[in-house]
Parts: C-alpha cells; sequence; structure tokens
C-alpha cells in the first residue's frame, strides 16, 4: 500500500530532478554565452582591433573562467564540446598577456577534451599552441616535443599547410636559441609549402630568411 508519506517523498523527488535541469539548463546557457563572448572578442585580437578585443576579454574574464569552470565540471560530450572550445578562444589573449600557467592549463583541459570527443584535428592544433607556450617560457625540449606531436597528427591528416606552420614556429624557437641553420631549414621548408598554396605566411616567411642572412654577414 502506498502512503501519503511515500507520495510526498515522490513529489519531492521529482521537484528536485527538475530544479536539477533547470539548473543544469541555465549552466549551459551560460557557459555558451561565455564562450561566444570569448571568440567574438578574439576574433577581434586576431584582427584589426586587438585594442578592443583585448579590453573585452578582460572586462567578461571572470565570467569566462566561470564558464570555463562550468563545462569542465560536465563529465559528457556537452562539457568536453565547451572546454574544447574555450582552450581555442583565449590563445591569442593568454598569448598577449603572458598568462602562461593558465594558458597551459587550459591547452592540456582542451586537449583532453579533443581526446574523448575523437577530434584528431583539434588534437594536432593544441600540441601546437601549447608548443608556443612553451616556446614562449623559453622550455625548449618541451616545446619541441609538442610541436613534433603535432607533426606527427598533422602528417597522418594529410595538413600540409598546417606542418608548414608547425616547422615555421619551430623555425623561431631555434632561431630564437641562436641556432641559424637548424631555422632556416625549416623556414626554407615551410616557404616551400607556402608558395604552392599561395598563403600569406609565404611573404612573412621570406622576410625571416632575409633577416637571418642579413645577420650571417654582420
Amino acid at each position: 500500500m502506498v502512503t501519503s508519506e511515500s507520495l510526498t517523498t515522490i513529489d519531492d523527488t521529482d521537484k528536485s530532478r527538475e530544479y536539477r535541469n533547470l539548473h543544469q539548463q541555465a549552466g549551459s546557457r551560460f557557459a555558451q554565452h561565455c564562450l561566444a563572448v570569448a571568440v567574438q572578442a578574439d576574433e577581434k585580437v586576431g584582427g584589426e582591433e586587438i585594442e578592443g578585443g583585448l579590453g573585452a576579454l578582460d572586462r567578461a574574464l571572470q565570467d569566462i573562467r566561470a564558464g570555463m569552470a562550468w563545462a569542465q565540471g560536465r563529465d559528457q560530450e556537452e562539457g568536453w564540446e565547451l572546454v574544447r572550445g574555450y582552450g581555442f578562444a583565449l590563445v591569442r589573449f593568454f598569448s598577449v598577456r603572458g598568462t602562461w600557467e593558465e594558458w597551459t592549463e587550459w591547452g592540456e583541459a582542451g586537449l583532453k577534451a579533443c581526446e574523448l570527443l575523437g577530434d584528431i584535428h583539434g588534437m594536432a592544433q593544441t600540441y601546437g599552441n601549447l608548443g608556443v607556450v612553451y616556446a614562449d617560457k623559453g622550455v625548449w625540449e618541451r616545446a619541441i616535443e609538442l610541436y613534433e606531436q603535432s607533426l606527427e597528427i598533422k602528417e597522418r591528416l594529410g595538413d600540409s599547410h598546417g606542418m608548414a606552420k608547425t616547422w615555421a614556429n619551430m623555425g623561431i624557437l631555434y632561431e630564437e636559441q641562436g641556432k641559424p641553420r637548424q631555422a632556416r631549414k625549416l623556414w626554407r621548408k615551410a616557404l616551400e609549402v607556402f608558395k604552392v598554396l599561395g598563403t600569406p605566411e609565404a611573404q612573412r616567411v621570406r622576410e625571416w630568411l632575409e633577416e637571418l642572412s642579413n645577420w650571417d654577414t654582420e
């Protein structure tokens, strides 16, 4: 026989479940909104509105961090997709602001999310981004390891443009270490690909090679 007490318990449980669902929906909307704000501002940082984009990210950073925290606590596909997005969205911001530790933490979280989602392209990109972090921190060996992991995946995927960008970044790393021979070799490889693809990076790498030649003759 069902008692009135048990009916009350069932009713309370249903209300609790409904409350949790509403709470999750609100958290999801908040995290998605914060990610959209981050992506929009990041596009400005990568374009011609750098200061405007940086300012927008500075103002929204507390909410963006909260959105990332919510996503990390959501251990299922929705959360992984959001974490992956956050991992990519603030790369330029962290680089300009020099917040290496947070950049590393978000990059590692994004990498794990890519692995869980089976996103091979995302993994390759994240390895490359993390390589930039460690290069900027002066941790050369770790940076090379990450670049090589990125290259391995990109080669498997047949991503010649991505490989060329990684070679170019590795060349910067060697140039900064005072190893012009290694830098020149990698930049030449990158330049050949950029020329074939007709991408704007070709001119930039040509300038680097010219500067390197001038340095050799000084």
